[in-house]
């Protein structure tokens, strides 16, 4: 998959991961830098890794009362959304900023809007 094949992927609704997994070959891991969980919302800051590359840094915000607790506690324990929300739905933009491609998307699963990510694309994906 080369760089426009990925903004595509993206923009059809696909999860990132799977792109990422395609271009590196490797399954891509969250690694948390940050999270909060104000009972409403669990936040977490993150970086996609594929293997040793950095793939994207990660924001993502979902609504807890949308999505069972062994769910989360997945998430929380660095899963990839969309890899713990089997058939979840993006609906959003990309944007190709030359280096890097952001992604912003609402997640909708099981007919409810659950949450947004944020990920910007780093241009070592594409090398």
């Amino acid at each position: 998959m080369n760089r426009a094949q990925f903004i595509q992927h993206l923009e059809d609704g696909l999860p990132a991961t799977v792109g990422v997994r395609e271009i590196t070959g490797k399954v891509p891991v969250i690694v948390t830098i940050a999270e909060g969980d104000d009972g409403i919302f669990y936040t977490r800051y993150g970086l996609m890794m594929a293997g040793p590359l950095m793939a994207a840094l990660v924001v993502l915000n979902l609504k807890l009362s949308n999505i069972p607790v062994r769910y989360i506690n997945r998430i929380k324990g660095g899963e990839p959304c969309g890899k713990v929300l089997e058939g979840m739905d993006r609906a959003g933009y990309v944007i190709d900023f030359g280096r890097s491609i952001k992604s912003s998307a609402r997640i909708s699963w099981e007919g409810a809007i659950v949450g947004e990510a944020d990920e910007i694309f780093t241009e070592g994906l594409f090398k």
